[in-house]
């Protein structure tokens, strides 16, 4: 005759398997979803080319500087002072565009209070984690604004 769940060991123990196993199939789902990401944020691009025409700039979405031209010769007239401005501005420019288009991409993962502080350095899942977690919380636009005063 078989006992009641409650008086049966392995009865209690069925609910936390079933638990154990929905988490590790959850984690499993969340880290194949974030290995799509990664792959779209390392090799999809946005270009961005100066309003003058001047230069263009490709980047990936992870920020990754990846082209950058300069358009017949018209940079010859420029002073060295003048053409770094432009190529800041447009490097600027192409890492908001790049951050935007990484925001569509990777919006879900990021909208949490982030979760790659709890994930273990060296682990490539962690490292992946802490890389989105840093672009997205690092606000480059500040920093630059700064180091321009």
């Amino acid at each position: 005759m078989t006992s009641p769940a409650g008086d049966d060991p392995n009865g209690a123990a069925q609910p936390q398997a079933d638990e154990m196993a929905a988490a590790v199939a959850e984690f499993a789902r969340q880290r194949d979803e974030l290995a799509v990401i990664t792959h779209r944020m390392e090799t999809e691009t946005v270009e961005v080319t100066s309003p003058d025409g001047l230069i263009t700039v490709t980047s990936a979405l992870n920020g990754a500087i990846t082209g950058l031209s300069l358009a017949g010769e018209e940079h010859r007239d420029l002073t060295g002072a003048a053409l770094a401005a432009k190529l800041l501005e447009a490097l600027v420019t192409t890492r908001e565009a790049a951050q935007a288009a990484a925001l569509q991409v990777a919006g879900p993962l990021v909208a949490g209070p982030g979760p790659a502080g709890t994930m273990v350095p060296g682990d490539p899942l962690g490292d992946a984690l802490a890389d989105l977690d840093a672009l997205f919380r690092n606000p480059f636009q500040q920093q630059t604004e700064q180091d321009r005063l």
